[in-house]
């Protein structure tokens, strides 16, 4: 029974802007997760984006979404006259906001990088993005990370490519 030093880091467009870290222990952690297809889908599951099928978010995308959806309608009044205000149509990746997050194991020689994943924030409303809050996704996200990262088998070869 390997008991294993892990942290996950989510961060918004460098690595000075952490919006979140938290380190935690995965029992029986297998050496095998790194470089295999599971390691993908984890990481698909915590921040992807159409994962595969249109509309299936990861969970940090699938909240900022229902948050997104929330602070839109707090300010939407159908009595109200809605205007186009300009015929301009705004290009909404102009200045992209990328989130990231990075999964790590902790080991004699320092930190190594187990994972790391990414989506644009630009879907998403500005003060949404801006205003991130998932300590409720917490529990989710560790739990997910440990199931992933302490399986019994994994796959290394995809279509006889190596992983």
């Amino acid at each position: 029974m390997e008991m294993q030093k892990v942290e996950f880091v989510l961060y918004i467009n460098n690595r000075n802007k952490i919006i979140c870290a938290r380190n935690f222990s995965v029992e029986n952690f297998n050496p095998e997760c790194i470089n295999s297809l599971e390691i993908k889908e984890m990481v698909d599951s915590l921040v992807g984006m159409n994962n595969g099928t249109i509309g299936t978010h990861g969970i940090i995308p699938s909240d900022l979404k229902k948050k997104s959806v929330d602070y839109l309608w707090e300010f939407y009044n159908p009595y109200k006259e809605q205007q186009v205000e300009s015929k301009k149509v705004a290009n909404i990746f102009e200045n992209e906001d990328i989130f990231y997050i990075d999964i790590n194991k902790f080991t004699e020689d320092g930190v190594v990088n187990i994972a790391k994943g990414s989506f644009s924030g630009n879907f998403f409303p500005t003060k949404v993005r801006y205003q991130v809050d998932i300590k409720d996704l917490i529990p989710k996200l560790v739990s997910e990370i440990r199931y992933s990262l302490s399986r019994k088998n994994y796959t290394h070869e995809y279509d006889s490519i190596s992983l």
